[in-house]
């Protein structure tokens, strides 16, 4: 049985080092720039208490999370705003309608915890190379812009 919890950054970050290895290997475009997190950034956010995680897990294995930040708009100061920063799912938790069903279930866990925190809007990236663009419109999301990328150091 998958189950969604918020939870906190620095209970489960063990947990999530253990797998943001295997999300850099499938997800990353740039596989010669080494994962390499930030972790002092990261503790900053948590305790601005800007940082919200969500994870899914299988009664008590990690299985997937989302990781978002929450703040003013740098051109809406009023608008409190969540920019996802990176989810994902254990491919044998996906497949079929699998991944929408854990998907699903992992952002709308995220999205009642945005709503309790007044959050008024929420971003969520998906890479072209392995599109999520299906689940964030099954979600309500709407797209508004495309990001490009252009390697400086080649």
């Amino acid at each position: 049985m998958l189950t969604a919890y918020v939870q906190s950054y620095h209970v489960c970050l063990e947990e999530l080092k253990g797998i943001y290895p295997q999300h850099w290997a499938e997800l990353a475009v740039d596989k010669d720039i080494q994962l390499a997190p930030n972790y002092e950034a990261y503790d900053r956010l948590y305790a601005a208490d800007a940082l919200v995680l969500v994870t899914l897990r299988d009664v008590h294995r990690l299985v997937g999370y989302f990781l978002g930040v929450i703040i003013p708009e740098l051109h809406y100061t009023g608008c409190k705003t969540c920019m996802t920063d990176i989810f994902y799912v254990l491919p044998e938790y996906r497949g079929g309608a699998g991944l929408m069903t854990s998907g699903l279930r992992l952002f709308k866990e995220a999205e009642r915890e945005l709503r309790r925190q007044r959050v008024q809007r929420w971003y969520a990236n998906s890479k072209l190379h392995r599109d999520s663009g299906a689940l964030f419109r099954r979600l309500g999301f709407t797209p508004v812009e495309m990001s490009y990328c252009k390697r400086l150091d080649k």
